[in-house]
């Protein structure tokens, strides 16, 4: 049986993490027959995937610091999919399609978050906003944060570490959850309006969306349980 350790309570978050990382990378995604907007989408569940699969495999192999400054990185690339879904103009999809891909993104993340106020989640944000001055010191190699998890198993630094990474575990894994959600709600709201919804048939579509909804649930519940065991 494992115990109640504070780095023990990494091990048990992170293997719900892991299952939610296994059925991502398991559901085929095709870049065919995309709109414009439903193809930079796309790419940035993508890239969320890619992030989110690497800071599961380096908390997996303790390497906590590279795993958290990653965690800001896979922010900034959720907000700008969101931002791309819900707030770029018809002419600027067009502009950066006929450009190879080039756009030039409101230049700070609180302008990215203040044209998305009405489409986040308000708590999402404030949590975000928590950790992104801490997660910029990761990224950067402050000297505190640095210094901060140099002694794993101090039993302090090993509290701190602890509820750090479980709290950014988690709104990692919301977040990828999230765009990959975005992604097939905008292909079935474009199955409604008769519009491109790439290669996979209406019924698939609605059933990977509805699964990947059961996958939050099942998350959701899952750490909500092991908080309530600890």
């Amino acid at each position: 049986m494992i115990g109640k350790s504070p780095l023990n309570r990494i091990t048990l978050e992170l293997a719900a993490s892991r299952k939610v990382c296994t059925a991502l990378t398991d559901i085929s995604l095709s870049p065919k027959q995309l709109s414009s907007r439903q193809l930079f989408l796309f790419l940035y569940a993508l890239r969320c995937r890619e992030h989110f699969g690497s800071i599961v495999l380096l908390l997996e192999n303790q390497s906590y610091n590279s795993a958290l400054a990653l965690r800001r990185v896979l922010y900034e690339t959720f907000l700008r999919g969101m931002w791309i879904s819900h707030c770029a103009t018809a002419e600027e999809i067009e502009r950066a399609r006929k450009a190879n891909f080039k756009h030039k993104f409101p230049n700070n993340k609180s302008k990215l978050e203040e044209a998305l106020k009405g489409s986040l989640d308000e708590r999402a944000l404030n949590n975000e906003n928590k950790f992104y001055k801490l997660g910029s010191g990761f990224i950067h190699s402050g000297l505190h944060e640095t210094a901060m998890y140099a002694l794993p198993t101090h039993p302090k630094v090993a509290e701190h570490l602890s509820r750090t990474v479980r709290r950014e575990l988690k709104h990692a894994t919301l977040r990828v959850l999230h765009i990959f959600l975005e992604y097939y709600l905008s292909l079935m709201k474009a199955i409604r309006d008769g519009g491109h919804h790439g290669i996979d048939t209406p019924e698939a579509i609605i059933a990977t969306a509805s699964s990947i909804q059961n996958l939050g649930n099942h998350y959701r519940a899952e750490i909500r349980d092991g908080n309530q065991a600890d």
